[in-house]
């Protein structure tokens, strides 16, 4: 079955996983129960995301292909 994590804040949340059904039921899919990562969701203090602001237009994209890259490996790893 394939994993769904959630990612908060650069970390990945792997634990605590509930079943989901696709649309029809035919696919199903695991991911963290939200009940368990709701409170990590909301930012109590803006000023954590300060250093977001130092990161460049070439880190952000450099970032978003290695996370593309690991989404892909982690859900061809759990299809086959």
């Amino acid at each position: 079955m394939i994993t769904a994590p959630a990612f908060i804040r650069g970390a990945l949340v792997t634990d605590h996983l509930i079943a989901f059904g696709g649309r029809g039921g035919e696919a199903e899919f695991l991911a963290p129960d939200p009940m368990t990562i709701v409170e990590r969701l909301p930012l109590r203090d803006p000023s954590a995301l300060r250093d977001l602001y130092t990161l460049t237009f070439d880190e952000i994209v450099d970032y978003l292909a290695e996370l593309g890259k690991s989404l892909t490996h982690n859900v061809l790893s759990a299809i086959s």
